[in-house]
């Protein structure tokens, strides 16, 4: 029972990163579409930071089965985990563009 349990919570996670990278990624391409509207292209930015900051929680939560005995499929727990990543790396790149034209 237990065990089901722990599925279900971790196909919650799963579903829940699949939405976050989705809006993650339509605010990605919109900004990086956005050329002449800096304001438009500031609250992106906020967009994208906020995502991020929801998927790396869930990140948090994913490294902390990877060590868990409980679960076995631990292929899939990377490929989510992963993913993230690539979206915590494109913000990142986002970020540091942003404040070289800053100055």
């Amino acid at each position: 029972m237990a065990h089901r349990k722990l599925q279900q919570e971790v196909d919650r996670v799963f579903k829940k990163i699949n939405e976050g990278l989705e809006i993650f990624n339509s605010y990605y391409e919109r900004h990086e579409s956005c050329t002449n509207n800096p304001s438009q292209k500031d609250k992106l930015e906020s967009d994208l930071k906020r995502e991020v900051k929801k998927l790396q929680r869930l990140r948090e939560q994913i490294k902390s089965w990877q060590s868990s005995p409980d679960i076995k499929d631990k292929d899939s727990l990377l490929d989510y985990r992963r993913s993230v990543e690539i979206a915590m790396e494109k913000y990142k790149a986002v970020e540091k563009a942003s404040k070289e034209k800053a100055y």
